[in-house]
């Protein structure tokens, strides 16, 4: 999986959206495996000799978002939830003296508060 993966019965769509690829495989009916880290430890006696460990123990911090919902609402929503996912807003906090002030911005003119040094439009 790049990015989403899903699995659905005639209802129902369960939704995984990633930000980053992971191995993905269903085993059984209704059920979903997600490989979130490469380990694989096989100590069995045709394998020492190639030489297939892969024992990779650094540590993994995934962010996974899950959708749950009919088919038809969770086919658009998973499309931009994912692009969400994937482009998260910054959000800054910043303490404002709440002081009021007319300006005009380099676009548009807007109405913005300003603390002597910048000013910040009031949609932030």
């Amino acid at each position: 999986m790049t990015q989403s993966a899903f699995i659905q019965d005639r209802q129902s769509r369960l939704v995984l959206l990633s930000e980053q690829a992971h191995g993905v495989s269903s085993q059984g009916n209704g059920q979903m495996e997600v490989m979130l880290h490469r380990r694989l430890l096989i100590k069995q006696q045709w394998a020492l000799s190639i030489n297939v460990t892969l024992n990779d123990t650094s540590v993994a911090h995934s962010v996974l978002w899950l959708l749950l919902g009919p088919s038809t609402l969770t086919r658009d929503l998973g499309q931009r939830s994912g692009v969400l996912l994937q482009h998260r807003p910054v959000v800054l906090i910043r303490e404002l003296s709440g002081k009021r002030a007319a300006f005009q911005c380099s676009c548009h003119p807007c109405v913005g508060v300003s603390d002597g040094n910048e000013l910040v439009p009031p949609e932030v």
